[in-house]
């Protein structure tokens, strides 16, 4: 069974966060193994750029051949390496990697506050949490999310053909936070501001 990979190479990183290759691995979730002309179809992009993308992630390491799984030996079918991953913070491009989730959580909190948008949520909470209940809560919310998340992968199984079905991205963080830092960072902030304002009239 497929583990955790826990990415250091820029290299793999690069791999990753190509959105094409991003298609292709939700589409190993939902096949298990594939083939080129398999994920081309559910994917509606040509063979041979699709060939090309499983090539750069089969050098990554993330995905496989499975020759156990091939009809002959002309047959490639591949498998990925891994269920789930990390990434190092320290790996250089990690900022670029992570910039388009960021810029997307960013557009649903604002998509998610105007009235009648029900293709999106987001919400915001603080709450004063020991330890043992963030872990308690992360737990019951990851739960949630691999539950509705498999069931989708079924579904698609069942009928991978139904129009209503489209790409949602789910992203979840719950963490510390110090508000009286936040606070302090951004009275600074306003203090420079404010000199700044007052160096200039001073030049009038």
């Amino acid at each position: 069974m497929p583990g955790s990979m826990h990415v250091t190479d820029p290299a793999v990183l690069r791999a990753l966060s190509h959105p094409l290759r991003q298609r292709i691995l939700g589409e190993f979730e939902v096949l298990g193994h594939a083939r080129a002309a398999d994920l081309a179809e559910a994917l509606g992009e040509p063979a041979n750029s699709v060939s090309f993308h499983l090539r750069v992630l089969a050098k990554a390491g993330i995905i496989e051949e499975a020759p156990e799984l091939a009809k002959d030996r002309r047959d490639r079918v591949w498998k990925e390496t891994f269920d789930s991953f990390t990434i190092d913070e320290d790996i250089p491009g990690v900022e670029q990697y992570l910039k388009p989730y960021i810029d997307w959580l960013q557009q649903m909190i604002f998509r998610a506050s105007r009235s009648g948008d029900k293709d999106s949520s987001a919400s915001v909470q603080q709450a004063r949490l020991t330890v043992t209940e963030m872990r308690e809560l992360a737990d019951e919310i990851h739960s949630v999310i691999t539950r509705r998340v498999n069931a989708s992968v079924e579904a698609i199984r069942r009928d991978p053909h139904n129009p209503e079905r489209r790409y949602h991205r789910v992203l979840f963080a719950i963490g510390p936070w110090d508000p009286a830092a936040e606070s302090t960072e951004d009275e600074a902030a306003e203090g420079e501001g404010a000199g700044t304002t007052g160096e200039k009239r001073r030049r009038r």
